[in-house]
């Protein structure tokens, strides 16, 4: 069901007035830097000094005693002394130095294990977002719009390739990674179907299990949402300002941030709104999640989906919010902390229902 953003307004200018939360509660911060993290692959997903000092200093706005852990094995270890502590310990993860469908499922899973507070996204979101072949399966069943996608899974699958894929523009993919590690644009009109063959066999070394999506030509957006309760909210669309001469984003622009945002208001706004909430509610996505689409001639198709997505400062997302919300980059975290609150039934505002007309 769609939440009036208003409510959200609200609730964040109540969150301003209380005082913040005390000695029965902590807040922790798992993530990676480049000393926990095994591979220098992964290096956009590494949390750098700046960062976090950013999310750090958003939770010591809302929490007394605020902690940040540098890597799974060291969270596993402080969790103990932690519960001896606090009555209620919340957690914040970004962690994700494990490899395969799971590489962001341990700390969520250690959540619910040990009866923790999981400020973000839970171990199934965590398990799907790194599944794209399942999302994929799932919601394309249920008439949700992606671009035309071929999965590869075996070795001997190279030997017919799909006429349709032979020409134009197309989109390698690995299936359980993010942030454009690993993804290729080809233009295979310039290949012989050798050419091809040969290049998804080494791709599938690299990537035993990947797509080739075809590449939309058209804006970038990302649509998030956050769920508190069964309530779906969305302060609007963040859409990406590529460099010039340039449509997609690869990992080098993410590594290096080449890229700007701005609010998309064109005219399938409502339309990509009520995509976005379809599938997080299909997909039972919790806290914050984030639909990517690109947009050709007004009709929008599912790139991505992140059911953990980053809000740093930098980002879109936390951008939209900070412009709505009339604040700082902390009001994000702000809100995730305090939407876990209401679903763990430690605080009850007022949410309003209003009639799911969009």
């Amino acid at each position: 069901m769609f939440g009036d953003f208003n409510d959200i307004i609200i609730l964040f200018q109540t969150i301003k007035s209380l005082e913040k939360l005390g000695d029965n509660y902590c807040i922790v911060f798992v993530y990676n830097s480049p000393r926990t993290m095994k591979d220098t692959f992964h290096a956009t997903e590494c949390i750098f000094p700046e960062e976090l000092h950013m999310i750090i200093s958003a939770f010591k706005k809302i929490a007394v005693h605020v902690y940040s852990i540098d890597g799974e094995e060291s969270f596993i270890n402080s969790i103990k002394s932690l519960k001896a502590i606090h009555k209620y310990v919340m957690v914040y993860s970004m962690a994700q130095d494990l490899t395969g469908n799971g590489r962001r499922s341990l700390i969520p899973l250690l959540c619910e294990y040990y009866q923790l507070i999981n400020i973000g996204a839970d171990f199934m979101s965590c398990t799907l977002g790194r599944s794209k072949d399942i999302m994929h399966e799932l919601l394309s069943s249920k008439g949700i719009p992606f671009p035309k996608t071929f999965w590869y899974k075996k070795a001997d699958s190279f030997q017919t390739i799909p006429s349709i894929i032979q020409k134009g523009k197309w989109l390698l993919k690995p299936n359980n990674e993010s942030s454009s590690i690993g993804m290729e644009v080809h233009n295979f009109s310039d290949f012989s179907l050798e050419d091809i063959q040969v290049l998804l066999q080494q791709y599938h070394q690299k990537y035993p299990v990947f797509c080739v999506q075809e590449f939309i030509n058209g804006d970038e957006v990302a649509v998030p949402i956050l769920k508190i309760k069964d309530l779906y909210y969305c302060p609007g669309i963040s859409q990406v300002d590529f460099p010039k001469g340039l449509n997609y984003i690869d990992y080098d622009m993410i590594a290096l941030e080449t890229y700007g945002y701005c609010e998309y208001s064109g005219p399938i706004k409502e339309q990509l709104i009520q995509i976005s909430v379809s599938v997080s509610k299909q997909l039972n996505l919790t806290a914050m999640s984030r639909i990517d689409f690109r947009i050709r001639d007004n009709v929008p198709y599912v790139e991505d989906i992140g059911a953990n997505p980053t809000v740093s400062e930098a980002n879109g997302v936390n951008q939209l919010y900070c412009h709505y919300l009339s604040s700082e980059s902390w009001c994000v975290y702000a809100l995730l902390t305090y939407a876990a609150l209401i679903n763990y039934g430690l605080f009850k505002p007022t949410l309003h229902r209003p009639p799911d007309n969009r």
